[in-house]
């Protein structure tokens, strides 16, 4: 069986090797809070009055004040949405087992060809790590009870098959693997495009494409490595979506009851919460997903004049703009958007008025300014198409060795993209180039100060505990 109670025993920040206030000098503390004050001079997310407190500290220079703000630095996360997420315990379980590894190859395999498959349909089904994060979890829980505890040796390493209960670190393990390699790469989108018989058609072979995709991860891997002191490390780093897999661990490890007093009067435990919400949501799927599909994607106002074209055009769910967007299937909010309920709201908001500026009104006024041909185009559709309205052939423009032949393309004919496409590929261009401007704008300062300050980062409690742990060269 699982273990329920150690993710909240074992190593607290009162055992951690803090440093004592009382070997400090006044100016030792105010430097340090000084550093802090720095780090999180841009912070969105730290909450005023403690930016305010910090500020006031410094300012005048009160040790007390400035003691007790490092001492609550280091022994809780100055963020609500990490506290509630992500406890500051260790429990020292045991991680690296022959379980976790023979687990996390598994899912890791069984997850990223599921991924690849199901990346064809539309709309796309995606197999994310939380799912193997939850079908894991019985798996691991039948391997402690079923498994012989014997231990073996080979070569001097001792090893079993069964190290006792199924740990919440053993589980994270499993689900860290998932999560880095589970979603398809993004070269296969090329090689998809080379071997299409509509597009390249071309046979490359097993070996380059293995190596071709091998390439690219490493690459990917690589910086992942290098930029974690900049991107993992710092306390201002979060990273919302990672909130719902912590969140779960507790909920399937820790069967304990909640505190009414810090859950306004909630007494139902984590797992019997997830359990009810986890029923619920497979009986309502049925409804959406097979008895009335209509429901996926509710395009209610093209009902009124169902052969009105441009109602269709603007209030149509698949080849319209769909204006009124209302869904009652979570599979088609989650593909195209991940998990909303994670992003922070003004992320959201960022989005939306990104989506009605630069997608909704600029794909009204090209469509009915005739602008681009699209008075004879759908107004959102992928597909590309050529002078006589018919799919676009790409084996016509090709020359020797799949090259572009200019004369061959003259003589067929352009490449005719519907307006959203069309958006779809220079709003993709102008977002690398604005992405680039925009942070030398407004993060320039931020960036610099965060790579001198790498090495030597602000005091944090989950910093702290991982220190303990050796740490994977540069």
């Amino acid at each position: 069986m699982a273990s329920h109670l150690p993710v909240t025993e074992g190593l607290d920040p009162f055992q951690l090797d803090i440093p004592n206030d009382n070997d400090k000098s006044v100016s030792d503390t105010i430097q340090e809070l000084q550093k802090v004050q720095l780090s999180h001079q841009w912070d969105p997310n730290l909450p005023q009055e403690r930016i305010d407190a910090i500020n006031e500290a410094v300012k005048t220079g009160d040790q007390e004040k400035a003691a007790e703000l490092e001492k609550a630095l280091a022994q809780e996360s100055q963020y609500e949405s990490v506290r509630a997420a992500v406890r500051n315990t260790d429990g020292g379980e045991v991680a690296n087992t022959v379980r976790a590894w023979v687990l996390g190859m598994f899912f890791t395999t069984l997850g990223s060809g599921l991924n690849m498959f199901l990346s064809m349909r539309s709309p796309a089904i995606s197999f994310p790590a939380i799912v193997v994060q939850l079908l894991v979890y019985p798996m691991g829980c039948l391997w402690a009870k079923t498994m012989p505890t014997r231990n073996f040796n080979t070569f001097g390493v001792e090893w079993t098959l069964n190290t006792g209960p199924f740990t919440i670190k053993e589980h994270a393990v499993i689900t860290i693997m998932a999560n880095v390699s589970i979603g398809y790469a993004y070269c296969t989108d090329a090689l998809l495009a080379l071997k299409a018989k509509p597009l390249y058609n071309m046979e490359l072979g097993w070996g380059f494409q293995l190596l071709f995709a091998l390439s690219s991860q490493v690459v990917g891997m690589s910086l992942a490595g290098i930029f974690r002191r900049f991107l993992v490390w710092p306390a201002a780093m979060m990273w919302p979506s990672q909130f719902a897999n912590t969140s779960l661990f507790y909920a399937l490890h820790d069967w304990s009851s909640s505190d009414e007093s810090e859950t306004h009067g909630w007494s139902i435990s984590r797992y019997r919460y997830f359990l009810y919400v986890t029923l619920g949501a497979f009986v309502w799927y049925w409804i959406p997903g097979v008895l009335w599909q209509g429901l996926s994607v509710f395009a209610f106002v093209t009902w009124i004049r169902p052969n009105n074209v441009v109602l269709n055009q603007l209030f149509g769910g698949f080849t319209g703009l769909s204006l009124i967007p209302i869904t009652f299937d979570w599979t088609y909010v989650s593909a195209y958007l991940g998990d909303p309920l994670l992003a922070p709201v003004h992320a959201l908001v960022n989005t939306f008025i990104g989506l009605v500026v630069f997608v909704i009104i600029t794909t009204i006024g090209i469509s009915y300014s005739g602008a681009l041909y699209s008075a004879y185009l759908p107004i959102n559709t992928s597909s590309t198409y050529d002078n006589t309205q018919n799919a676009y052939n790409v084996t016509k423009i090709l020359g020797s060795g799949f090259s572009f032949d200019e004369e061959k393309y003259k003589a067929y004919s352009p490449m005719f993209l519907a307006p959203t496409f069309a958006l779809n590929y220079g709003l993709s261009f102008a977002a690398l180039t604005a992405a680039i401007v925009h942070v030398i704008l407004f993060h320039r300062k931020q960036i610099w100060h965060q790579f001198r300050a790498s090495r030597e980062q602000e005091p944090d409690i989950h910093l702290t505990m991982m220190k303990k742990y050796k740490e994977a060269p540069d």
